[in-house]
């Protein structure tokens, strides 16, 4: 899919992150990634080069369609329409707000490079950003989202145990109790989170 030329966010990002004092570097770097990526998507699409005048019509009606919408998946806003529609009822509001929280902790971890923070989170706002100029409303637009949403909802479900602990820790001696009791309800908030629209 087009959109896959995305995922060079996932890599660009991190890699333009890591070269403080050594920019001069950069653009060929980032050239050498971008013509990777480019080789590949050409070794697998080698239809585009067969026939070239189809693939230039079908990727111009593509970005027609994208502008203009699809009758019965069109809306004005869609990046709403997939914030409060398709991810509501698709990943759920309880592993949503997981992964805003999950994302949030994430860039006050210091433990944490900014290029691992990058790799997580440029993608999924690289792809919210192309649904927001676009009326298409297909949810399967949303399924390259959930293994990042995944990781940001776990990092919340992990920020919500490391805080239970040391309030517990306050509240009793025992620490094998306290671990016990942390896990069980952490465990519980991970078990609604993936009850369908919880």
């Amino acid at each position: 899919k087009y959109n896959g030329a995305l995922v060079l966010a996932t890599v660009i990002l991190p890699m333009a992150t890591c070269y403080r004092g050594r920019l001069r570097r950069l653009p060929g770097d980032a050239l050498l990634v971008t013509a990777t990526a480019g080789c590949v998507f050409a070794l697998t699409n080698p239809y585009i080069f067969i026939n070239f005048p189809a693939f230039e019509a079908d990727f111009t009606n593509e970005l027609s369609h994208s502008r203009l919408g699809h009758f019965g998946y069109r809306s004005d806003n869609a990046l709403v329409f997939h914030l409060t529609n398709t991810l509501y009822y698709g990943y759920s509001l309880l592993p949503g707000l997981l992964a805003l929280l999950g994302a949030h902790q994430l860039y006050r971890l210091r433990t944490v490079g900014l290029p691992a923070k990058l790799a997580v989170t440029a993608f999924p706002v690289a792809h919210l950003v192309l649904l927001a100029t676009s009326k298409l409303v297909f949810q399967r637009y949303m399924l390259p989202l959930l293994p990042f949403l995944a990781i940001l909802s776990a990092l919340g479900v992990y920020w919500i145990f490391d805080v239970l602990v040391k309030i517990k820790a306050g509240l009793t001696k025992d620490p094998e109790k306290l671990r016990s009791r942390v896990t069980v309800l952490t465990a519980a908030v991970f078990l609604l989170s993936v009850l369908p629209s919880v």
